[in-house]
């Protein structure tokens, strides 16, 4: 039950046109970074900086390939680069994730495939565990997010907020 309102508590198709275009999300600013070489510099600094989580992820069963990826992603959802960098940056963020693992001296997995068939159970039963505690944080977060007040009185002024605002001032 819980899982049907936070899935169906998710922007209507559109709702971005009416965002208020002073206010634009990080993504839709220029990006931070344009320069390949400077934007994997800027990722190796943040992934070496978060290694002991990196290596906590990688010892519970969580994927190369899925982990160093999240960072990527996570980049170009806070504009530090456009979908293209990020795209560029995907290979480099994996051999990043591994580097971390090997000067880390953990055993790692690449793929889910991997995972599934060659994981011992504690191990898997592990994983289990953080994903379901992941989730049940997010399921936290946004019942707090419900509870502080309702999302429509948070949101931006939209745009047609706007025309009926210029509409009463003539």
């Amino acid at each position: 039950m819980e899982m049907d309102a936070i899935l169906f508590d998710a922007p209507i198709p559109g709702q971005s046109l009416t965002q208020d275009p002073d206010t634009p999300m990080p993504y839709e600013r220029p990006p931070e970074f344009t320069n390949f070489e400077k934007a994997q510099e800027y990722l190796f600094d943040l992934m070496t900086d978060m290694g002991p989580e990196i290596l906590e992820q990688l010892n519970a069963g969580i994927p190369v390939s899925w982990l160093g990826p999240q960072f990527v992603v996570m980049g170009a959802m806070k504009g530090k680069w456009n979908p293209d960098l990020m795209l560029l940056l995907l290979e480099p963020s994996i051999y990043i994730t591994l580097y971390i693992a090997e000067m880390g001296g953990v055993e790692y997995v690449l793929d889910f495939d991997e995972t599934v068939d060659n994981m011992d159970p504690e191990t898997m039963l592990k994983a289990d565990n953080h994903i379901a505690k992941a989730i049940s944080q997010s399921i936290d977060k946004a019942k707090g997010a419900l509870e502080e007040g309702s999302v429509l009185d948070n949101m931006p002024q939209s745009l047609l907020g706007k025309v009926e605002e210029m509409g009463n001032e003539l």
